[in-house]
């Protein structure tokens, strides 16, 4: 039974991937200028952050390549790299709409960055993983949204404890001596600045960097949204040891793609075809690609060490100790069978049956 419900997983899948990228459907004259200039050139070109998000898009090789393509995940060719994930699917799906090419253009050092290029004329839509930001919306024309996360707040469990003793966990986070870590040029680091604009702010390189931190203690706690923080926690599932998460109660990240403002052909498409599909939600991305996701780099990072001080991690270790101590001894006394003074072994064993 197993393995004919699997035969129809594996058959169902491509399927499943050909329905989400609509055929190219054909074009009502005239079309406009941006449209007209993109099918003359032959590609869509695509604007994407240098580094990976995974889930949305990500390098993969070996197995992990295997398993993409078991799974009927389209690949993209990156310089003789796969390149996979949600947002490289919908760049392919955009540009077999129009009828060309897809060039996916790297090598953008932040996310703002993609804007700047897409503004600039070096690609024609920024597919990111971008977050909506007032900032973002006064540079470049925005889309409707395809994504939406919740933020998180992730919080290192022992410099919580530092915290003053207030009920409302936002309001022992704005108190002095808390660190936040940011990446710069980004929304997280906006959200940051506005929830806790007196927070002492450090900078991390990247995720894996800004992840380590607040898992070491290096750092008290991080905004992050919600997918980002969920993928950290289902990968490297210890990390519950250290840092706990919670819902932050009304901010939410929305991702968009951004095109070159006067690009309203272009825009109008994409909208239109947004509207064709549903949102996907955390869990529909990270059941799809979490199999294709790299868990060496959480080892690298650090992300199995809690990082403490000597005295921290003594303290820690007596925590663990006591907790441990207190439920095995729970469990033997919830285990173990009533008997009256003086009765017989096997009184004891005919009570228990």
């Amino acid at each position: 039974m197993k393995r004919c419900a699997a035969l129809v997983a594996f058959m169902v899948l491509p399927c499943l991937t050909a329905a989400r990228i609509p055929a190219g459907e054909d074009m009502i004259e005239p079309l406009p200028g941006d449209i007209v200039r993109i099918r003359e050139a032959g590609e869509l070109r695509v604007a994407q952050f240098n580094g990976e998000r995974p889930g949305f898009f990500f390098f993969v090789e070996g197995e992990r390549l295997g398993k993409a393509r078991q799974a009927g995940v389209p690949v993209y060719d990156y310089q003789g790299r796969a390149l996979i994930g949600h947002d490289v699917e919908m760049a392919l799906s955009i540009a077999n709409q129009i009828g060309v090419k897809l060039r996916i253009v790297r090598g953008y050092r932040s996310f703002s960055d993609t804007v700047s290029g897409v503004v600039r004329g070096e690609a024609d839509i920024a597919m990111t993983k971008l977050s909506k930001t007032p900032a973002r919306a006064m540079t470049a024309e925005l889309s409707k949204p395809y994504f939406r996360a919740d933020i998180t707040i992730i919080v290192n469990r022992l410099r919580e404890q530092r915290l003053p003793d207030v009920n409302d966990l936002l309001a022992r986070l704005a108190g002095d001596g808390v660190v936040f870590g940011v990446i710069p040029a980004t929304s997280q680091r906006e959200w940051t600045e506005s929830v806790f604009p007196g927070a002492e702010v450090r900078e991390y390189a990247d995720q894996d960097a800004l992840f380590a931190a607040v898992n070491t203690g290096e750092v008290t706690a991080v905004l992050y949204e919600e997918f980002e923080a969920r993928r950290f926690f289902r990968l490297w599932p210890d990390i519950a040891l250290s840092c706990r998460m919670f819902k932050h109660p009304y901010l939410v990240d929305l991702m968009i793609f951004a095109t070159k403002p006067g690009d309203d052909g272009l825009k109008r498409l994409v909208d239109a075809w947004l509207d064709r599909m549903r949102s996907p939600t955390t869990d529909d991305i990270l059941d799809r690609f979490e199999p294709m996701m790299s868990r060496d780099a959480g080892a690298r990072e650090g992300y199995g060490e809690t990082g403490l001080s000597t005295s921290d991690s003594d303290i820690a270790a007596l925590g663990v100790s006591a907790v441990a101590a207190l439920t095995a001894a729970a469990w033997i006394c919830a285990a173990r069978p009533p008997q009256s003074r003086g009765g017989s072994p096997e009184a004891g064993r005919n009570r228990r049956l």
